[in-house]
């Protein structure tokens, strides 16, 4: 066998071209030290090239694993839909939060919140099929469209709050914001402790911002949550299937 010196691969001796890189074999200028050195380069070449494969590889399984974190759905415990007296009773009891005398407290079990969530800030499929009609009035669709609200009680004081979002009108988005829930005299507080995209934690302060404005944007156009809601909560207790707010 003859050892190619430029790559290192062996050879069948008669050989004229490398059978791997393809580079001519001089077998006249070959000699038992060029042989050994070519040995040696193409040892340092073979570990550089296995080396850079494998960062390849690396790169490449750590950027298809990314984007499918960023394109997983986290886990969402879908509440029991309300039946028709349920409501009319949640929404009552609402009515008594909203115009009650201050001090009281009132209860709500996590199916109340999501269908009050999608009441107030207009998420209810109604809502949403009105607005997929406007966009097609108009003939301009934006890129992100809000497709529901969810969300997860951790007690003692979390709410994780998990957005769905169609991107383009082809892919399904989810981001998710956790933080901690406090009552004072100004009304609700909400202090952010992990955002997520997907399945994927996203550390970086900048990006985080740009997740939080999708929420922020969704509470900010809509008045009725500001006024009938967060100004008016003055503590708030988060159970494992209810939250208990206080005037």
């Amino acid at each position: 066998m003859i050892q190619c010196p430029e790559c290192g691969q062996e050879n069948q001796i008669g050989a004229i071209f490398c059978r791997s890189c393809g580079e001519k074999l001089e077998l006249d200028e070959l000699t038992p030290d060029s042989f050994q050195q070519g040995g040696d380069d193409s040892k340092a070449k073979t570990a550089i090239a296995t080396v850079r494969n494998l960062s390849i590889l690396i790169l490449t399984v750590a950027l298809i694993g990314t984007i499918s974190a960023v394109f997983m759905k986290p886990e969402i415990t879908m509440p029991n839909v309300l039946t028709e007296e349920e409501n009319k009773v949640a929404l009552k009891r609402f009515k008594k939060f909203r115009k009650g005398k201050t001090g009281k407290e009132y209860a709500f079990n996590i199916a109340e919140i999501q269908m009050l969530s999608d009441l107030i800030l207009k998420l209810t499929e109604k809502n949403k099929q009105k607005q997929r009609e406007k966009y097609i009035a108009s003939g301009e669709t934006p890129p992100l469209i809000t497709d529901g609200l969810y969300t997860k009680f951790l007690p003692p004081d979390k709410l994780k709050f998990i957005l769905k979002l169609q991107l383009l009108e082809k892919a399904t988005l989810y981001s998710t914001i956790t933080g901690r829930v406090t009552g004072t005299e100004a009304g609700l507080s909400f202090a952010v402790t992990e955002v997520n995209l997907g399945e994927l934690p996203i550390p970086i302060p900048q990006l985080q911002e740009l997740i939080i404005k999708n929420f922020v944007a969704l509470i900010k156009d809509n008045e009725n949550f500001k006024k009938e809601v967060q100004l008016k909560i003055k503590d708030i207790i988060v159970g494992s299937d209810q939250v208990i707010l206080k005037k």
